[in-house]
């Protein structure tokens, strides 16, 4: 039929029957909007998460199932993942498109927000935003988030990355009872092979700039992973005037070993930190993303009270 769809149509639609009338509508227009409505009914205030390193706000979609039916739940996906625009490349400017869209759904505060990895850190400079035009932030949710500018980097970092992702993902697998085992090993497997091959892919496209190689394909996702490592690269968080909530697994990186993961020298409030029974990569994965959300929730609720 020739009909690109977003991945965030699997939000809309969840249903082959709502996708068909998706599909099938002569008039249906495919808005982009990085706020996404993972979850939107319930009377608990609003979380909004951020995206990953990867652009897209699928990841999110278990945890916001285990939090419930009466917790929102909103996802921000990156601009440039459709292709039309080009992706930010700053956290600041990310940040400021971000909060004019949490805020065009929710004017006042007070504001709950929360990522993922790099999408903690954006969170942040959301918090750090919103503060600063006198907006209260009931809570910045951090989850496997580090601030790689407290510290310089070892090598071991670097070089054994993958490496250790790989150790990790065994490690969780090890500790599931044989009924998840199967489940985890493909959800995993399946993301490792698309991290791969991006990889490999950006690698050829900067050999083809490099040596003046002409393609005519166009890979919007390379330009946003692109951006998102520039952006992760050159931000260097201010000081924070509230507290930054770290949901960490029990295990770190090599070379990566502060208790508060760097965060403890930005957030002016101090910094909570919750220790999640996961290896690093394997919090929002079943079944271990019901404890992230049994975790989240607490926190929103001794917030409420």
């Amino acid at each position: 039929m020739g009909l690109n769809l977003p991945l965030v149509t699997l939000f809309q639609a969840p249903t082959v029957e709502l996708l068909a009338k998706i599909i099938r509508g002569k008039s249906w227009n495919a808005g982009w909007s990085s706020l996404v409505p993972i979850q939107a009914g319930g009377s608990k205030p609003p979380l909004f998460f951020v995206h990953g390193a990867g652009g897209n706000v699928l990841l999110y979609r278990e945890l916001a199932l285990h939090l419930g039916n009466d917790q929102p739940f909103y996802g921000l996906q990156a601009q440039g993942l459709d292709g039309r625009k080009p992706p930010y490349t700053s956290f600041e400017d990310m940040a400021t498109h971000y909060v004019k869209e949490v805020r065009s759904l929710q004017p006042e505060g007070p504001y709950y927000l929360g990522g993922y990895c790099l999408g903690g850190a954006i969170a942040l400079e959301m918090a750090q935003q919103l503060v600063s035009q006198r907006h209260e932030v009931a809570l910045l949710a951090m989850v496997e988030t580090y601030n790689f500018s407290s510290a310089p980097a070892v090598l071991p970092f670097y070089y054994s990355r993958r490496l250790q992702n790989l150790m990790f993902h065994w490690q969780n697998l090890w500790t599931l009872p044989m009924r998840d085992k199967l489940a985890f090993f493909s959800k995993k497997s399946r993301t490792e092979f698309e991290r791969a091959k991006l990889k490999l892919i950006i690698a050829l496209s900067r050999l083809a700039q490099k040596f003046k190689w002409s393609t005519h394909e166009k890979y919007p996702h390379i330009d946003l992973a692109k951006a998102n490592d520039k952006a992760h690269f050159n931000y260097v968080p201010k000081s924070y005037n509230g507290q930054i909530t770290l949901l960490r697994p029990k295990e770190h990186f090599v070379g990566r070993n502060q208790y508060d993961f760097g965060w403890r020298e930005v957030a002016q409030k101090g910094v909570e930190v919750r220790i999640l029974q996961v290896y690093p990569r394997g919090s929002l994965v079943e079944p271990f993303v019901r404890e992230l959300a049994r975790q989240l929730e607490n926190c929103i609720e001794r917030t409420l009270k």
